[in-house]
């Protein structure tokens, strides 16, 4: 039964438990105000508050889920920043309309710490997944900052320059690797050589991190032989990770398949069963 018609469990929840509105939003990836909504829509009493709902979601946990969506992103096309006179990092994503459905998603699995629209900016130059482009138009979202994220950030970032932290060995699992993938995968067929491949564009990390991811993170998870591969990025030679072969494909998508959102199948479509 969801959530918004079950009243024991609500009533469970919020007054047996004493969880607060953000951490029942946290778990059911919902805002706090629609909580708030469905326990008064249930009869069960609100109780009155010490703090702020922006407060208190600065000492809501997120969810585990919530957070491998992250981690997932910041691998891909997420990033963490922080303000100079920010306290606290937040997380936030660009992308042009074709992945809009897919920000979506993103921005919904997060809630209740994002921003409630998206924002859209008509034509420019923008950088989408590390790229500096021109496009017609972009929508970007943000969490609220956090002190979780300031965490994930001085990890990513200890230098400034995002990085491959060894922990990332312990993080690790289905959804951060369906996001990863949905971020900066790629499927192609060499009509060439006559081989499939899947591309994880990862050009933005050393030859030394796209070794430990290798050999360390998707051999780990998927036993399988993912080598690299470079190109040339106008004076610098840049490497990206590619595995071969239809039925390696099969494999690997299907071990990830119940992670990736509806409107994001299509790409991975030809390679599940």
């Amino acid at each position: 039964m969801e959530l918004k018609y079950n009243k024991d469990l609500l009533y469970d929840l919020y007054i047996n438990k004493e969880l607060s509105l953000s951490k029942i939003a946290s778990d059911y990836s919902v805002s706090s105000m629609t909580i708030r909504a469905w326990l008064i829509k249930n009869g069960i009493s609100i109780r009155q508050s010490t703090q702020n709902i922006y407060r208190e979601l600065k000492n809501t946990f997120f969810s585990y889920s919530q957070k491998s969506l992250i981690i997932g992103s910041v691998l891909g096309d997420g990033s963490l920043t922080q303000g100079k006179d920010c306290i606290n990092a937040r997380f936030c994503e660009r992308h042009s309309e074709s992945q809009k459905d897919y920000l979506v998603w993103k921005k919904n699995v997060l809630k209740p710490f994002t921003t409630s629209k998206l924002s859209e900016t008509v034509g420019g130059k923008h950088e989408i997944s590390g790229i500096k482009c021109n496009v017609q138009k972009s929508y970007m979202f943000t969490t609220i900052t956090h002190p979780y994220l300031t965490e994930l950030r001085n990890i990513f970032y200890p230098e400034g320059i995002k990085v491959i932290p060894k922990i990332l060995y312990d993080w690790i699992n289905g959804l951060v690797l369906a996001v990863w993938i949905c971020d900066d995968g790629c499927f192609t067929y060499d009509e060439v050589r006559g081989i499939y491949r899947l591309d994880l564009h990862t050009e933005s990390f050393t030859y030394k991190d796209n070794l430990f991811i290798c050999r360390n993170i998707l051999n780990k998870f998927f036993n399988k032989s993912f080598r690299l591969n470079s190109r040339m990025y106008k004076s610098e030679k840049a490497y990206y990770i590619c595995l071969s072969g239809k039925y390696n494909l099969y494999e690997v998508v299907n071990k990830i398949k119940q992670f990736i959102p509806q409107c994001m199948l299509h790409k991975f479509k030809d390679y599940i069963t």
